[in-house]
């Protein structure tokens, strides 16, 4: 299973940089970048995944170890 996202995705330094320019524009880049992955998501027909605890980053590193393989 492979999810091929077109472009390059924000860093937290991309997303500070804009925080401290603009009150809004970090939450701005989140939702576009939110809705990229999406479609990018459903476009590829991947199976629907459980939610994942956000606060816990081991989680996360799982996933995206699965999805890399």
């Amino acid at each position: 299973m492979k999810l091929i996202i077109p472009g390059r995705l924000p860093g937290l330094n991309d997303i500070t940089d804009a925080a401290r320019r603009n009150r809004y524009e970090s939450a701005k880049m989140k939702r576009e970048y939110t809705n990229l992955i999406a479609w990018c998501v459903k476009r590829a027909r991947l199976p629907h995944l459980q939610r994942v605890d956000r606060d816990n980053p081991r989680v996360e590193v799982e996933l995206i170890d699965i999805k890399a393989s």
